[in-house]
Formats: structure tokens, C-alpha cells, sequence
């Protein structure tokens, strides 16, 4: 079994009613975010609004199983697990709402320009400084969203060296270290106005975010990777629950609702 060391703190107290009693656990060390959210759903199926984040990941992930590396105690990665209380279709959409959270959190208080790669990436200068993995997870006839993300905080230019595709972080862009304490709480007053939005309205509460400052602006050419039917086609809309709407060649529509995007 896997071993670590817990410290737990709650904002219930330090913040306004948005945050719905989110309970917020710090751990010195895990295997993942993800995992240890899966472990909380086992034994609590009913378990939600509870924040799991780690000082130190060892093994933690992204999309499609890739690595994701975290510098121990500068960047930060943690798992917000959520309730399933909205219509199915507006599931898709959730990563994107995180990554407008990100994006506003870093504009508004670390000056950093930053750009949404749909579905789940922020990106400043075209380098990464984001991720987002949801899982939709299944106990006891329970419904559960994990949402997991990573943002590099404090990584170092020698650190990102490590790091592929290329990586940047808050640190690397302004020069001021933060604690990535500090960043979990500034991203969580970001996020959940908007996850209640999101919560009533779908992709439209964010859609206005997507089509003004996504990193595909209507007409550019989307390509797809490890696609067996589609490789291309050119960017005309996002669709009713976040979906790209792409254009082939002959003029004809195609929808994506799952890829990754070269």
C-alpha cells in the first residue's frame, strides 16, 4: 500500500458561501492527485467538494496516461472532486471551464497573458503552463467528476529542461516566487463562480472565453493527432457543449469531441 503524510486545513471558514464548504486537503507526498480521489470515493462514495493537493506527486498524469511532472514543492497539482448534478452532455465542457478559471487567475493577478488550447490546456507564448484531466468515476451507484490539474507555480528554466512538450510557469514569466498555497486558493475563488455558472448553463457560461481568446480562432486549420478517420479540417465553431465544429476539405462538417490537437 501506498504511504504518506497528511496535513489538512479547510477554507470553510476563511471564505464567502461560493465555495459551498469545500474542504481542502494537503498532502506532503502522493502517488497522484487522481489516485488518492479514487481512494477517498471507495471509502466515501458520496464523497464531493473536497480538494486533494500534493506538496510532492510521484506519479502523477495526463490525458491519454502521459507524465506529468511537478517540481516538489513549486508547482502545484491537485483534485477537486465533484458532484455529478448537471445534464450529461454539459460533462465535456468542465476542463474548459478550469481552463478559464486558470487563464483569469493568472491575467488578473500575475499579469500573464495566457491562451486555452481546447479542451485542456494553457498555454502562455505557445509553452504549457496548464493541464486538465476530468475523470467521471463510478461507486456504489454514485457519480463522481474528479477534475485534476496541474500548474507550474515555481518550475525553474533548469527544471522545465525535463519537461516535454515545452513548459513555462508563473515563476519563469514574472520573476516572483508564490507558494503554490497560495495558488490553489487564488484558483479556487476563480473557478467555482464560474463551475456554478457552468453548473446552470453548460459551455455558454464560458463560451464567450473560447471564442475570444481560445488558441483556434474560426478558419484556422485544426490538426489532429493519432486520428484514423480525420487529420485536419479548418476551425468553424464550438459546438452547443464545447465540441469543435471543423470543416473538411470538400466543405462538409465534422464534430470532435475527444482529441488531441497538434
Amino acid at each position: 500500500s501506498f504511504f504518506y503524510i497528511k496535513h489538512i486545513h479547510s477554507i470553510k471558514k476563511k471564505r464567502s458561501n461560493i465555495f459551498m464548504n469545500i474542504d481542502v486537503q494537503w498532502f506532503d507526498q502522493l502517488d497522484s492527485t487522481q489516485e488518492e480521489s479514487r481512494r477517498v470515493l471507495q471509502m466515501h462514495p458520496d464523497a464531493s467538494n473536497i480538494v486533494i493537493a500534493a506538496r510532492e506527486q510521484l506519479k502523477g498524469h495526463g490525458r491519454q496516461g502521459r507524465k506529468w511532472h511537478t517540481s516538489t514543492g513549486k508547482d502545484l497539482a491537485f483534485s477537486i472532486i465533484l458532484p455529478v448534478n448537471v445534464p450529461q452532455n454539459f460533462v465535456p465542457s468542465l476542463p474548459m471551464v478550469a481552463a478559464v478559471a486558470l487563464q483569469n487567475m493568472l491575467s488578473d493577478v500575475y499579469s500573464i497573458n495566457a491562451t486555452v488550447k481546447w479542451p485542456n490546456d494553457v498555454l502562455v507564448a505557445g509553452k504549457k503552463i496548464a493541464g486538465i484531466l476530468t475523470e467521471v468515476i463510478s461507486v456504489s451507484a454514485n457519480n463522481a467528476i474528479i477534475l485534476g490539474i496541474g500548474l507550474n507555480v515555481g518550475m525553474t528554466e533548469q527544471d522545465s529542461i525535463l519537461v516535454q512538450p515545452p513548459a513555462t510557469s508563473i515563476f519563469m514569466l514574472t520573476g516572483k516566487p508564490d507558494s503554490i498555497e497560495t495558488a490553489l486558493d487564488i484558483f479556487l475563488k476563480e473557478f467555482f463562480p464560474l463551475y456554478q455558472k457552468w453548473c446552470n448553463q453548460g459551455f455558454d457560461s464560458v463560451r464567450v472565453n473560447w471564442e475570444t481568446s481560445g488558441l483556434y480562432q474560426r478558419g484556422a486549420v485544426v490538426r489532429l493527432r493519432h486520428s484514423p478517420d480525420k487529420k485536419h479540417g479548418v476551425f468553424d465553431r464550438y459546438g452547443t457543449d464545447g465540441q469543435l465544429i471543423l470543416i473538411e476539405d470538400d466543405g462538409t462538417e465534422f464534430t470532435v469531441w475527444s482529441a488531441e490537437l497538434l
